[in-house]
């Protein structure tokens, strides 16, 4: 294949998007395409780490001219739907980070991401991704069907109504009070990237919450149970020191816990179905387990820990698995702590799987 083709075959597989995704969504789509190109979004090997989560809005044959380097193209790219501008619709490239002299067409065209539990045309901005001042303005003109919103941007971002799902990677506020009065607002996951202060006004229907990049101080975790008394899970995370003080919302089953270590005094709920505690400094104290009775699953990836405090949490809590991924526990180590508590599951795994009742099934497939 070479630059002509490949470009013609990004040409295609982009008016075949529209084309497949028109007859699911309540918009017109405009015949002009505007390309958005997500470089790199593949595991393994990536030829150009500098394209790490690099998004850019090009014509086609811009597009074709950032994808095709020196005779070669991403192995593959998915194409789909994500948009409409009103003059023009929104296609997305997802492209692989292993680039290959191509052998054959590397596009896959892909519906659009449909509401769960929905068959009934839908609205394309059901899902809607703030990345600039042109989607921010488009977002004024549809609020009303937005129920997931993505934000990439550090401009400040009016909030629709509707939306249960809010994931900002800004959050430039510091605070929770910009999603206050959501009714419908069930997820949110936001980065801090300036100070945060936990204050706003409650959010009634709010039940997972995570935090990323909190500050190395108190931050106020303790107003949790009045601002999300509905929480069931929270996820608390730091670069360095994380601050977690007071109790955590009397409903919380899942809780993730990540930082270097942890400062304050966090009261715990007594039975939890997810404990993750990721502590790259290890856990100096188990203090803020005193008032746990009992953990079905506990994550301690990427936490040092030592053999005997594992086997000390597992007889307390009695959990069903135990996760220690490079935990920094000698191969030695896990098979002691699986051989010495057969009911709990220890990832990373040690001894066989054991037996099922499809051990030595043969399946043959054969053409009629």
């Amino acid at each position: 294949m070479d630059r002509i083709l490949f470009t013609e075959r990004l040409r295609h597989a982009a008016e075949a998007a529209r084309h497949l995704a028109a007859p699911s969504l309540v918009e017109k789509l405009p015949p002009a395409l505007t390309l958005l190109v997500r470089l790199n979004m593949s595991y393994g090997d990536q030829h150009y780490p500098d394209d790490a989560g690099r998004v850019v809005r090009l014509s086609a044959d811009e597009a074709a001219d950032l994808l095709w380097r020196d005779g070669r193209a991403p192995e593959w790219v998915d194409v789909a739907v994500t948009g409409e501008t009103g003059a023009a619709t929104i296609i997305e490239l997802t492209c692989c980070g292993r680039y290959v002299v191509p052998a054959r067409d590397p596009f896959h065209v892909v519906g659009p991401i449909r509401p769960p539990a929905d068959r009934r045309p839908f609205s394309i901005h059901h899902d809607f991704e703030v990345r600039d001042e042109e989607s921010l303005r488009r977002l004024t003109e549809v609020a009303d069907r937005v129920r997931r919103l993505f934000v990439d941007t550090p401009l400040p971002v009016p909030m629709p109504a509707g939306v249960w799902l809010v994931r900002d990677g800004f959050c430039p506020h510091g605070s929770l009070a910009a999603y206050a009065g959501l009714p419908e607002l069930r997820i949110l996951q936001i980065t801090v990237t300036r100070g945060f202060v936990l204050a706003g006004a409650p959010l009634p229907a709010l039940t997972s919450l995570t935090i990323t990049g909190l500050p190395p101080v108190p931050w106020g975790m303790g107003a949790l149970r009045a601002l999300a008394p509905a929480l069931t899970q929270v996820s608390l995370r730091a670069a360095g020191p994380l601050w977690a003080e007071g109790q955590l919302p009397a409903a919380v089953r899942d809780v993730q816990l990540a930082g270097t270590h942890l400062e304050g005094a966090v009261e715990l709920p007594a039975e939890l179905d997810v404990l993750g505690l990721h502590f790259s400094a290890g856990l100096s104290s188990l203090a803020l387990l005193d008032g746990v009775e009992q953990v079905k699953l506990l994550s301690l990836r990427e936490t040092p820990v030592a053999e005997g405090q594992v086997a000390a949490l597992i007889n307390r809590l009695a959990p069903s698995r135990v996760d220690l991924t490079h935990s920094g526990l000698e191969p030695a180590a896990l098979d002691r702590l699986e051989s010495g508590h057969p009911g709990v599951e220890v990832l990373p795994r040690r001894a066989p799987l054991p037996p099922s009742e499809y051990d030595g099934l043969t399946l043959r497939l054969g053409l009629s």
